[in-house]
């Protein structure tokens, strides 16, 4: 709806203890469909309700009223109407405002053979003209381990979102590092590779939490029910690289085990003493992702990305001298590289709600994805990988349940290093008690090709709109080949406190 000199506008609030692990969570404003705001907050209260349109007044934006469009489950809606006069002025001055921050702790405690501390701390404004809108955010963090083999610490001070973006038209232009995800479940989609992921919180940390911006130019356009979303990544991204102190790391010298990897093939021994190079710097990615939005939501997606995991590459000298059984220093010195490799990925996904039942399928095809055969040599193949899953709410206390299969395979003549298919199952679990204060849940994981699996009940309590409290068990079950009982002697219970202001 249109008139002359202005734009008939809407704002969104929803309460995100419903909508936790929606991809642009993060973001304060998204245009959708060129005519829809969303504004997310903790809780739509009348606290939050009031700072929403403390945003349009900074704006010069009067709100002309509140309305609740839908209360279920108690989580509500609301819809602000609201006129913008349209001004195509590139430049004015800026208002800025302290960005929502955030503080996380996290302690694991009653495990005298694992000990983990860690802090992350996010703060920063947000610049805001007529023409344009911006953010610049900082992030310090500081994690320590330590089990009866190893000692790690690491701390970061870095920047982290930050941004410039520019309403043109139907459409929208973002410029700087950003966050953002492509893919409709929240966690294990082969297209959410647009982002950094943080290792060092691995199995710990979901959505927001576990991902880290990319440099990126990003373009979107709306048009009627269809959007094109284009990215171009400028590379040179850190991030990735872990310790080798680490628990996370993937290779356990104490052992001489390989995550996930064929112990028949290597002698244990050699995993001991050989080095191991990583290398960090990202080449440029781009992706291209066309939606629709009817009854149900379709996209077709183009990306060239990394997976969130490396390869292995072994050195020409190593690999030679394992097949000739005769293993020199210079051999072991020459090592094996852990490799972030660039991938093209093709594929669709779709979304459905059915009553109160969320529906999701994903299919994506990977033409030239490299692997390990068990000749130690890098091999390209094609791989095709399949989920479907949902969300299902109950009105037994607001609860929720998350769940996914995932079946990929790799298509290839060649015997592997690595299993040439995959098959995972997730569900994720949450209720709500006490006026939505109390939240208790499960997360667990299943890897069918080795049986192993890692369970999380938890508990937390939101003490009110700014801090909560939880508590956690994390446990790893499988054979210390597998890939989640590699870790099972590292099952332990943990204390998190996170203060939002």
């Amino acid at each position: 709806m249109t008139k002359r000199g202005n734009t008939k506008y809407q704002l969104l609030l929803r309460n995100s203890k419903k909508y936790k692990n929606i991809k642009f969570r993060r973001n304060r404003k998204v245009i959708y469909k060129g005519k829809l705001f969303f504004l997310q907050y903790e809780s739509t209260n009348k606290k939050n309700i009031q700072k929403a349109v403390k945003v349009l007044k900074i704006r010069g934006i009067q709100a002309a009223h509140i309305k609740l469009l839908r209360r279920s489950q108690k989580k509500s809606q609301y819809i602000i109407s609201y006129d913008k006069p349209k001004d195509e002025t590139w430049f004015k001055a800026l208002d800025y405002s302290i960005a929502q921050s955030k503080l996380r702790f996290e302690t694991h405690i009653l495990d005298s053979d694992y000990e983990s501390n860690y802090l992350d701390f996010l703060t920063g404004a947000e610049l805001n003209s007529d023409s344009y809108e911006g953010k610049i955010m900082f992030r310090a963090s500081s994690l320590t381990e330590k089990n009866e083999n190893n000692k790690f610490s690491d701390s970061e001070l870095e920047l982290d979102e930050t941004y410039i973006n520019r309403t043109i038209g139907d459409g929208q232009i973002t410029i700087g590092k950003q966050l953002f995800s492509w893919g409709v479940f929240d966690e294990f989609s082969n297209f959410d590779r647009v982002n950094i992921k943080n290792l060092k919180r691995f199995i710990f940390d979901s959505g927001e939490d576990y991902r880290r911006p990319i440099t990126a130019i990003r373009y979107e356009h709306y048009l009627s029910d269809w959007k094109v979303d284009f990215f171009f990544n400028f590379g040179n991204e850190t991030g990735k690289i872990l310790s080798e102190d680490s628990i996370w790391f993937g290779v356990d010298r104490e052992e001489g085990l390989i995550r996930g990897g064929d112990t028949s093939i290597i002698d244990p021994n050699l995993i001991k003493f050989v080095s191991i190079h990583q290398n960090d710097n990202i080449e440029n990615g781009h992706g291209l992702r066309l939606s629709h939005s009817g009854a149900g939501d379709f996209s077709i997606t183009y990306l060239r990305a990394y997976a969130d995991l490396p390869i292995l590459k072994f050195s020409n000298k190593l690999k030679s001298e394992i097949n000739s059984n005769s293993i020199s220093p210079s051999g072991l010195n020459s090592g094996v590289e852990l490799l972030f490799v660039n991938e093209d990925v093709f594929g669709l996904d779709y979304v459905r709600t059915i009553g109160e039942q969320l529906y999701k399928l994903e299919f994506s095809y990977i033409p030239n994805s490299l692997v390990v055969s068990k000749e130690l040599d890098l091999i390209e193949v094609q791989k095709g990988r399949f989920s479907v899953g949902g969300d299902i709410e109950l009105n037994l206390f607001s609860t929720t349940i998350v769940w996914q299969l995932i079946h990929e395979k790799t298509m290839s003549s060649d015997q592997l290093f690595l299993n040439d298919t995959l098959t995972q199952s997730i569900i994720h679990t949450s209720s709500r008690f006490n006026a939505d204060k109390l939240e208790t849940g499960v997360r667990f994981v299943f890897n069918n090709n080795d049986n192993s699996s890692y369970l999380s009940p938890y508990l937390n309590y939101e003490i009110n709109d700014s801090n909560t409290l939880g508590g956690s068990y994390n446990h790893f079950n499988g054979e210390s080949d597998s890939f989640y009982g590699y870790h099972k002697n590292e099952s332990f219970m943990a204390l998190n406190y996170s203060y939002i202001f």
